[in-house]
Parts: C-alpha cells; structure tokens; sequence
C-alpha cells in the first residue's frame, strides 16, 4: 500500500490504445501502445460499456472481463493519493485498480525510461 504521490503525472496513460491482455495466476497486465503497460498484481473492477461488473482478487477467470477493453483508447485517467488508480475508456468502460493490501504492491505502470510502483 504505497499510495501515488501528487506529484506523479500518469496523464501519459491518455490516448493510449490497449493492445494486448495477459492474465496470469496472480498479475493481470494490460499493453498499450507507445510501449506503455500496466501489471496488476491486486484487485481491481473492471465495468464494461453495458455495465457488467468485472472484479478481480485472487483467481483468472474473474479478471476475464477486462479482454472487452482490447483496442479502446484511454480517454481519462484518474489518479487518488490512496492508490486508487481509474482509467475510463473510449466506449464508457472503466478499470479502477485498488492498492489496498498493506503487504504487497497492488501495480506498476511502466512506459520507456519510467516505472512507478504503487
């Protein structure tokens, strides 16, 4: 639980198309273009453009809604200083990462020459 200084800019994360979703055994990670990705290790929700609800903890088939954002285009990005991390999307979709475990680091966000660790 690190939490996201207000001082990090994570508006490089607009316009970014999503181009490829990995889903693994405890990290769900999201590619962009630009080079740019996101590894989740925590829990987040994913909320498609319908307004089903995709929440993702502790096993892959809950993170398999977030493959619906493939090729949509980040149109907003909204940091919190708790950590929370909310990225809406061309058709309406949100994802909102929590970082809400004391003990283990919910999410890096990388892009070349960066990597911030929440």
């Amino acid at each position: 639980m690190y939490g996201l200084p207000p001082e990090i800019d994570v508006s490089f994360l607009v316009h970014r198309e999503v181009e490829q979703v990995c889903i693994g055994l405890h990290q769900v990670q999201i590619h962009f273009d630009d080079n740019v990705s996101i590894s989740i290790e925590g829990r987040f929700k994913y909320t498609d453009r319908t307004g089903r609800v995709f929440e993702w903890q502790d096993t892959p088939s809950q993170a398999a809604g977030i493959v619906d954002s493939l090729g949509l285009v980040v149109s907003a990005v909204t940091p919190e200083p708790d950590g929370t991390l909310t990225l809406v999307f061309s058709d309406g979709a949100n994802l909102t990462i929590f970082d809400d475990d004391e003990q283990y680091e919910a999410y890096q966000i990388s892009k070349p020459g960066t990597t911030i660790v929440v």
